[in-house]
């Protein structure tokens, strides 16, 4: 039996010209947007034009690729990272090597500490950052209006 080779997972920075690909994997995929804090629901190009405009400034948004096809994105903020993944990307590995990724890129920008907040429930972010190494150290509400409103998320930290 033939084992298929991993996919090919890199992060890049992100482009004005990937709003088209983040709304294909976006618009239809309510389960995934549901576990993110600032998401809206329904996605639209329009929503994805307006993240771009917010986030490509500090240089620190990176698209995720699988074999050279876009398949989410990761970035970082002072030393929070944040992650997605598209629904046909799942379950293959790749959030978790992205993170890698994006973990040399904040250690190589000098900083020394990483910070992840998962709503309780998102497991396999969980198992994900605990693989690198992050740990559990609390809990805290925050104002989520695209989510309700007020909303617990646990914090999870890395030393770098």
């Amino acid at each position: 039996m033939a084992h298929s080779p991993e996919p090919v997972v890199r992060i890049r920075p992100l482009h004005r010209e990937d709003a088209p690909s983040i709304t294909a994997l976006l618009e239809n995929d309510a389960e995934g947007i549901s576990w993110t804090g600032r998401i809206p629901w329904p996605f639209t190009l329009a929503d994805a034009n307006v993240w771009l405009d917010l986030v490509l400034p500090a240089g620190n948004a990176f698209a995720i690729e699988v074999d050279g096809q876009f398949a989410g994105c990761a970035g970082f903020d002072r030393g929070e990272v944040g992650y997605w993944v598209g629904l046909p990307f799942r379950g293959r590995g790749v959030a978790s090597r992205a993170l890698s990724q994006l973990l040399q890129r904040i250690h190589a920008a000098d900083h020394r500490h990483a910070r992840a907040t998962v709503f309780p429930g998102n497991d396999a972010s969980v198992r994900i950052l605990e693989k690198h190494g992050f740990r559990l150290t609390g809990e805290e509400e925050h104002d989520l209006p695209k989510r309700g409103g007020l909303r617990k998320l646990l914090i999870f930290e890395l030393d770098l």
